[in-house]
């Protein structure tokens, strides 16, 4: 279905990611790349990514990002990544709900709690939803 990596670097912070995004340069965002959020998380800094392949994010790495990085000289960031990857079980459309021509795969269908809130449901008005998000515990 869709490959998602996520990469926790402990003591990371903007100005390191700000480093990096601008060794990378202006790059149009590949095809293959479904979304990437990167944002502050205790401890750190927290990227995730979701791409259609594996093989899509290494080219993606092999001709973009680990060229960017050998431009910096010095390791950008203060201690390795802790990298979690795996291959999708559940990815929900951008918007949820779905529209209800999403057909039955999608539609009506939230298993294991898949729509990533820690408690409650928006669509039903519940003021206390929050939203989940990956932290350096994974």
């Amino acid at each position: 279905m869709a490959f998602v990596r996520l990469a926790f670097f402990p003591g990371a912070t903007r100005e390191h990611f700000a480093a990096v995004e601008a060794a990378v340069g202006d790059v149009a965002p590949p095809p293959a790349r479904r979304l990437f959020a990167a944002g502050p998380v205790p401890g750190g800094w927290q990227v995730v990514q979701v791409w259609r392949t594996a093989a899509d994010l290494e080219e993606f790495n092999r001709t973009v990002y680990l060229p960017a990085l050998r431009r910096l000289g010095a390791p950008p960031w203060p201690q390795p990544p802790q990298v979690t990857d795996l291959e999708a079980a559940v990815l929900l459309p951008e918007e949820y709900p779905p529209p209800a021509d999403a057909g039955p795969a999608v539609a009506g269908k939230d298993p294991g709690g898949a729509r990533g809130y820690s408690g409650g449901d928006p669509a039903q008005g519940d003021a206390t939803a929050e939203r989940g998000r990956a932290g350096p515990t994974h």
